[in-house]
């Protein structure tokens, strides 16, 4: 009986590991010849329950190999968060408050040309469920 119950959970752990390495290569493509290094850390926010927000202070590192017009874009909005001229940026530090997965494009900012992307995964301890608790002492 404890012998199985090692098993099942040394399984356990193997498959969550895994899936979230997995996972983390999806989110994640590698750079251009361009960029040597455009990553964000934490890579994966926590949050308790399933659909809300997680709150975390991310720091965005890149290395690009030219200098140039560049600017850090989230995934499908207009406005970039932050952009260099005639520079090579290095950091980008900023208030993380999302309850899904968001993706940062790297893009030159002469021809808009999306030059890498990197990703935050939003993942939670509990799954959301639509029991009421009722907690009671005795």
């Amino acid at each position: 009986m404890f012998f199985s119950r090692l098993m099942i959970l040394g399984i356990a752990l193997l498959v969550s590991s895994l899936s979230n390495a997995t996972t983390h290569s999806l989110l994640t493509t590698k750079p251009t010849l361009d960029v040597e290094k455009f990553n964000a850390m934490p890579a994966t926010c926590i949050t308790l329950r399933q659909g809300r927000k997680c709150f975390a202070t991310v720091t965005i590192s890149l290395k690009v190999n030219t200098v140039g017009d560049y600017c850090v874009y989230r995934q499908q909005e207009a406005k970039p968060m932050r952009c260099w001229k005639n520079g090579r940026p290095n950091r980008l530090s900023f208030p993380f408050e999302s309850a899904t997965n968001v993706v940062y494009e790297l893009r030159d900012q002469q021809s808009g040309q999306i030059i890498a992307q990197t990703a935050v995964e939003v993942s939670w301890v509990h799954k959301k469920t639509n029991r009421k608790r009722r907690w009671r002492i005795f």
